[in-house]
C-alpha cells in the first residue's frame, strides 16, 4: 500500500492470523514513547523480575551479554536498543519502567491496538516471544508500522546505520 493515500496495490491473505515475533517491538516503542516525555534524563532500571522473564530465550541481547540487575540505563538508550539490535531484556526492562509491571504495559499495548484499530492484533508480551494468543495480521502490522514511522524519534533511531549507547553503572560505552 502506498503510505500515503492506503492504497492496497497488492494483497494476499492481509487478515490471517501469524506471530508478529520482534515487529512487536514497534507497539513496545509506541507505548514507551507515549508515557515517556524525557528520554535524555528519564532512567530504566533492569529488574530481576524482567532478567526472569528472558533466560533461556536468547532474546537478551543487549551490549553483547545481557543487560544485569540493577543497570540503569537512559530511555534514549533503551529505544535505540530495543529499535536497533532488538533487545528483548530492554523490552521488558521498557515494559516494567512504564507500566509499572510487564502484565500492565501489555494491557497498555493491547488497549493501543484497539484504539488504533489493530483489531486481529494481540500481545502477551512486549518482546514478541512466541505465544498462541500473541498475534497480529499483515494488514495491522502495516498499520502499526505506519503509525510507528510518523513519531519522530523512532522514525530517527529507525534510519541510524549505527548508535552509541552512553555507559551504565554496569556497561562501558558502546
Amino acid at each position: 500500500a502506498y503510505l500515503d493515500t492506503d492504497t492496497v496495490i497488492y494483497e494476499k491473505r492481509a487478515d490471517d492470523r501469524m506471530y508478529p515475533a520482534s515487529i512487536t517491538k514497534l507497539m513496545t516503542a509506541v507505548v514507551m514513547l507515549e508515557n515517556i516525555d524525557d528520554l535524555e534524563n528519564e532512567v530504566l532500571t533492569y529488574s530481576k523480575t524482567a532478567l526472569n522473564k528472558i533466560l533461556g530465550t536468547g532474546s537478551a541481547v543487549f551490549a553483547g551479554d545481557g543487560l544485569k540487575v540493577g543497570e540503569q540505563m537512559k530511555a534514549k538508550d533503551a529505544l535505540a536498543a530495543l529499535l536497533i539490535s532488538s533487545s528483548g531484556d530492554v523490552a521488558y526492562a521498557i515494559a516494567e519502567h512504564v507500566g509499572g509491571t510487564i502484565e500492565n504495559f501489555v494491557d497498555m499495548m493491547n488497549k493501543k491496538s484497539q484504539e488504533m484499530g489493530l483489531v486481529n492484533s494481540h500481545y502477551t508480551n512486549p518482546v514478541g516471544l512466541h505465544d498462541d494468543e500473541h498475534y497480529s495480521t499483515a494488514r495491522d502490522i502495516y498499520y502499526l508500522a505506519k503509525h510507528a514511522f510518523s513519531i519522530p524519534e523512532i522514525k530517527e533511531m529507525l534510519s541510524k546505520y549505527s548508535y552509541t549507547v552512553s555507559e551504565s553503572n554496569y556497561h562501558k560505552a558502546t
